[in-house]
């Protein structure tokens, strides 16, 4: 085929290999990985450095706030403001920001990276609200308010509620915000772990702290009338005629209070009011011991209304004498003995008494009281001895009321030392103000507890012996292997003082009050003359007895307790003793034994073998049966 043409059909072009270099792609990628895991760790490192000098000067606030050192607080919250935006920044900012953005994404990581975030932001709301509850309570004790009495106070607790309400808030959202990176299951590793649960732990405590403050504030502005009028009776006790709560109420007032402004409208002598009210009575046939078993029997009256150990119960007999009497309706009562007198001198300073040309201080008040008490004064014409404490009660009471700011804190510790001891009572028939007094023990309840317990509540009938009425205790607790046991307290008073018009009346009737769920031993050495109500769950008996002058008497009570003490958890026990004190009295003395059951031993201290009882004791020790 010769000359033909022939065309030739090309072959396939050549195919061109593409190969892609995955070891290098694949140590490309480990390589940004890695940069962007130091960029990441130099980021968190910084940040983590910026939030612990935030949380150490958060720290060093908190402890200088409960000292009430609100300065030196004010400038840590700034510093740990500051330090909380920078770790802000670290976490946010260039050069950081977009490798954080990265690991926000990968899995383990992104929690750990959100968890820190957490801890950024919230640090600073707690700054803040931290610098708004220090700048409230600066502004409510500083100088500056010098010239505001402590009787025209709202405003600034006002002032104070405001601050404490958002950072009560801010704590609430921050303790649940901590709270959520564990309930989520939130796998927190090394110190970013240890710092949330540290956090929570510190968190849930300063939130109850600040809910607690701020139920006070509030209460406080309530008790003040910030919500409307309130009127309330004051009673000052005189422990020389011994009574359950402290003594004889031998003055009474009256505290209005409208707006914040706190006046003492009234004071007088609570005999004089009795007299002039003939039908404010309970009578004896009605109302419990001491009255209806004294011959011949006594009417209950507005000065003998603290019959009980148990101040609401009391308080509310005194309003309801009061309202018999024919007075205004009352909000609440208040009582107060010489020692609470002798605590707030001690901050105002000495106060004038003029009817008896008398300067009484804080060193002098309990020895003066008792010296016209004793019939050794000599009254003004007209007036009787014993009405010295109704012009002493009214004048301590104005100089409390036009106390200046300065004195605020100062003040708040010496009521808040009162409370403690039981010098101090409060009763209010507001559900609010009571719940927050109650909550504090401040409002004179017998308690109800479980465990141990002892109240010896005297009532004198007529005798101003009491300063020199000295009480021994002896209580011996036998515990069983199974927690139940037996307790015996012998109680032995001595009468130190001669024979006087005012020692002249030896009777009192005890009323004893036992472990809860406790039942009087039949083979008690002294038979009780009477039962008497509960209180609180604890079981009680009435003995009259008489101590001369110069002698002693003694009473012996056995209780057998089914619940003791307690098992714990681990296996341990736990014994726990409330013993009260005799209100405003420091002459008293416990002695303790405690015998624990075969083959048991104390786990650390054991109970003490003799306590002043100056103040209640309230304790819990912990043993342990076999190896």
């Amino acid at each position: 085929m010769s000359g033909e043409h022939v065309t030739a059909i090309p072959a396939d072009p050549p195919r061109t290999r593409v190969v892609i270099p995955w070891r290098r792609v694949g140590w490309g990628a480990l390589g940004l990985l890695i940069v962007l895991m130091l960029v990441a760790a130099l980021a968190l490192l910084r940040a983590a450095h910026s939030g612990g000098a935030g949380k150490a000067e958060l720290t060093k606030a908190e402890n200088d706030v409960l000292a009430e050192r609100f300065g030196p607080a004010h400038q840590e919250l700034v510093s740990a403001e500051a330090d909380f935006r920078a770790m802000n920044g670290d976490l946010h900012g260039l050069p950081f920001g977009p490798a954080m953005a990265f690991w926000r994404i990968v899995p383990l990581a992104r929690v750990q990276v959100r968890a820190v975030d957490t801890f950024a932001t919230i640090g600073v709301k707690l700054s803040q609200a931290g610098l708004g509850i220090d700048d409230a309570a600066t502004a409510i004790e500083q100088p500056s308010g010098h010239a505001v009495a402590l009787s025209g106070s709202l405003s600034k607790l006002r002032t104070a509620a405001a601050s404490l309400q958002a950072g009560v808030a801010v704590l609430d959202a921050a303790t649940d915000q901590i709270d959520s990176l564990s309930q989520n299951h939130y796998r927190l590793l090394g110190p970013i772990g240890r710092d949330q649960r540290e956090a929570l732990t510190r968190l849930t405590r300063l939130d109850a702290t600040a809910h607690s403050a701020e139920q006070a504030i509030t209460a406080l502005i309530a008790f003040t009338g910030g919500n409307g009028p309130r009127q309330y009776i004051v009673m000052s006790q005189n422990p020389d005629e011994v009574r359950p709560t402290g003594g004889f109420m031998g003055s009474y007032g009256v505290l209005a209070a409208s707006g914040g402004e706190v006046k003492l409208a009234t004071y007088g002598d609570a005999n004089a009011w009795v007299s002039a009210h003939p039908t404010a009575i309970l009578p004896a046939a009605q109302v419990g011991s001491p009255f209806r078993f004294y011959e011949p029997p006594l009417d209950e009256t507005f000065a003998d209304t603290n019959a009980v150990p148990d101040w609401p119960t009391a308080a509310q007999v005194a309003l309801k004498l009061w309202a018999l009497g024919g007075e205004t309706p009352a909000n609440g009562v208040v009582s107060f003995t010489p020692q609470f007198m002798a605590r707030i001198l001690a901050v105002t300073g000495p106060v004038q008494v003029p009817s008896y040309n008398v300067t009484v201080n804080a060193d002098n008040v309990v020895s003066i009281l008792n010296f016209y008490t004793h019939g050794e004064g000599i009254p003004p014409p007209g007036v009787d001895r014993k009405e010295f404490l109704s012009p002493l009660g009214q004048a301590v009471m104005s100089k409390l009321l036009a106390a200046p700011a300065s004195e605020w804190r100062a003040l708040g510790q010496a009521v808040d030392q009162s409370f403690t001891a039981r010098d101090l009572v409060v009763w209010s028939n507001d559900p609010a103000v009571q719940s927050v007094l109650a909550a504090r023990n401040w409002d004179g309840a017998l308690p109800a507890t479980t465990g141990d317990f002892f109240d010896d509540s005297e009532f004198e009938y007529g005798a101003k012996n009491g300063s020199g009425l000295k009480r021994t205790f002896v209580d011996d607790v036998t515990i069983n292997a199974d927690g139940s046991g037996e307790v015996s307290t012998t109680i032995t008073v001595d009468d130190t003082e001669a024979a006087s018009p005012v020692n002249n009346n030896p009777l009192t009737y005890y009323t004893l009050y036992g472990p809860a769920g406790a039942v009087l031993d039949p083979d008690t050495p002294d038979p009780p003359f009477s039962p008497e109500p509960d209180i609180a769950g604890h079981p009680a008996y009435g003995w009259f007895m008489s101590v001369a002058p110069m002698s002693s008497g003694t009473i012996q009570v056995i209780w057998d307790v089914p619940a003791l003490a307690q098992q714990l958890s681990d296996g341990s026990w736990q014994y726990n003793l409330n013993f009260q004190h005799l209100v405003d009295n420091t002459g008293d003395q416990l002695t303790l034994n405690v015998k624990l059951p075969a083959n048991a031993a104390w786990i650390g201290k054991a109970p003490p073998a003799h306590v002043r009882l100056n103040r209640d004791v309230i304790s819990t020790w912990t043993y342990r049966i076999g190896s």
